[in-house]
């Protein structure tokens, strides 16, 4: 039996059904798919993101639940979305934007006809984010307290870039206001929370340098008389070594010895009392390695070999001979060696006071970019310790095969002379940094008493022809005149002045280079010591005299110096 459907319900139920299959396939989006879509951030995406819609099972509903149905359609102010199948076959869907989110919810409600229900569910809503004050005071104290950075302000310094709100360099920002706390004071300088740890401790300070130097430096020589002479085979006796000849050369002396260059090395360590390296206490020591020369001369004759001297007896310039033959009733067969050495070390201790600081940007040399710079000076004061070590020894051996005089004859002289200063030491110390470049110059003045020491000693071996050996004091020009040690007091000053370009290796490690230069006033050297006035009457053996006593003791004071450069390696930490 064919049954005519009306074209209207058919078309009806065609609409019916669409609408139905889009109000599930939205109610089974995700909220995270569905809000992936939307271009949305922040509090409103997370608010977004945590909303769930609900959802119930649609249920065959009851006529009591038609009634029901009917009063929950006047709630379509509250935000509700209304879908129905009227009897006029019509869908009415109705919204409202006030809803709140969380009182969503979804219901089924069946219609008067059973086989065509009528669906009611909520509509999705975008979330409306809690509104915010603009400004926000929340009563309280406030706490004002500097901010630790870590390494804090390091020795190399910030970037072309400055501070700002650019940033540092990847090194790290210097003292140009990166929140250390300490101003300006730690240009170059590398603060931890604190410097000093308590002494129960047995540690290291916190904060500190050490700095390692190599010196090659030029000293003031070492100036002495004319101590050993020669004279071509066939000169006189009389005329054989003695000065002021033509025909007479001087092998030893009437020059400055250890003018060249001196190897050496110079420390300086120290650590700081607080973390903006304000109050610091350093030591410093330098020496300079022991030099040592030694001049040699051995002939049998030819040349002629001799020590000059003046004779005050006669008053005229004399010698005596060490290597002669005169192939007939002299011949003498000798060697003379004359060693000069020298030492100078010195060091001390000192505390140090930041007095002043100073950063900005600057172009250098009026030429170039403008780029970041900090300065800060120190003052020092303290103690200093110098010592200059000096000895010449001459030395020679005679053998007589002679007729008139066989034997053997050994002589030895000793200058000794030692310079001990100690003093007050005041210094000034200014260190400029640019970038990674540094130059510090440090000017310093020890002020105080030099303890001069001279030591003159002689000796004379002899040996005769039956070997009986005899030793009597003094020499040649070390005899019972002059033999003896002396000393006394002087008041000196040691000026300085340290001039050192250095470079930024790492965080904490400077390679530096530069001059330096020690000048010391009144100081005693073997030099100036040794007199070439002899009265032969007090050679050994000494025999009664009517002449003066010569050689004869006399304070020579002069002056002393050193310079040169300097290079090594700087580690703070």
């Amino acid at each position: 039996m064919n049954v005519k459907i009306p074209t209207s319900i058919t078309s009806s139920k065609r609409t019916l059904a669409v609408f139905l299959f889009l109000a599930f396939s939205l109610t089974t989006l995700s909220p995270t798919s569905l809000f992936a879509q939307l271009p949305l951030g922040g509090d409103v995406d997370r608010a977004r993101a945590n909303w769930t819609p609900v959802r119930k099972r649609p249920q065959q509903a009851s006529q009591p639940a038609i009634q029901q149905a009917s009063k929950s359609n006047q709630l379509s102010k509250a935000g509700a979305v209304t879908l129905s199948a009227a009897p006029t076959r019509a869908t009415t869907r109705q919204a409202s934007s006030q809803q709140a989110v969380s009182k969503h919810a979804a219901t089924r409600i069946p219609l008067t006809d059973p086989v065509k229900p009528q669906v009611r569910q909520t509509a999705q809503q975008v979330p409306v984010p809690m509104e915010l004050p603009a400004e926000a005071i929340v009563p309280g104290t406030v706490v004002s307290e500097s901010v630790s950075y870590g390494y804090g302000c390091d020795a190399i310094g910030c970037d072309t870039l400055g501070c700002d709100g650019i940033g540092c360099d990847s090194i790290g920002c210097d003292s140009m206001g990166c929140g250390d706390g300490c101003g300006c004071k730690l240009c170059g300088e590398i603060p931890s929370s604190r410097a000093w740890r308590p002494a129960v401790t047995f540690s290291l300070p916190q904060d500190g340098w050490f700095k390692l130097e190599g010196l090659a430096m030029k000293v003031d020589g070492m100036g002495m008389p004319p101590l050993v002479t020669s004279s071509p085979s066939g000169t006189a006796q009389a005329d054989a070594g003695v000065l002021g000849l033509p025909t007479t050369t001087i092998l030893v002396g009437n020059h400055e010895e250890f003018d060249n260059g001196f190897d050496g090395a110079r420390i300086d360590l120290g650590f700081w009392f607080d973390r903006c390296h304000t109050w610091g206490m350093g030591m410093d020591m330098f020496r300079l390695s022991e030099a040592s020369h030694r001049e040699s001369f051995t002939s049998t004759g030819n040349p002629i070999l001799a020590r000059p001297f003046f004779n005050s007896l006669t008053g005229n310039e004399d010698a005596n001979l060490l290597a002669f033959d005169d192939n007939a009733n002299l011949s003498i067969t000798g060697q003379v060696s004359v060693e000069m050495e020298s030492f100078l070390r010195g060091g001390g201790f000192y505390f140090r006071k930041a007095m002043g600081c100073e950063e900005g940007r600057r172009r250098f040399f009026r030429i170039g970019r403008y780029d970041n710079f900090c300065s800060r000076s120190d003052f020092r004061f303290g103690y200093r310790y110098m010592d200059l070590a000096e000895q010449i020894t001459i030395a020679d051996s005679i053998v007589s095969t002679s007729s008139v005089a066989p034997g053997q004859m050994s002589t030895l002289d000793v200058f000794r002379t030692e310079n001990q200063f100690n003093g007050l030491d005041l210094a000034v110390h200014h260190r400029v940094i640019r970038g990674f470049w540094s130059f510090e110059g440090l000017v310093r003045l020890g002020v105080g008493n030099t303890l001069q020491k001279v030591r003159i000693d002689g000796s004379t071996t002899s040996t005769d022809q039956f070997n009986a050996t005899t030793t009597e004091q003094g020499g040649l020009l070390a005899l019972s005149s002059n033999i003896g040690n002396y000393t006394q007091d002087e008041f000196s000053v040691v000026p300085e002045i340290n001039l050192t370009l250095g470079y930024q290796l790492t965080e904490r490690l400077k390679a530096t280079i530069g001059y330096t230069g020690i000048y010391w006033s009144n100081v005693v050297r073997p030099g100036q010591h040794i007199s070439l006035d002899v009265n032969p009457d007090l050679l050994p053996p000494p025999i009664p005299t009517n002449g003066a006593l010569r050689p004869e003791f006399a304070w020579d004071t002069t002056d002393y110096w050193a310079q040169g450069l300097h290079y090594g390696l700087e580690f703070r930490w």
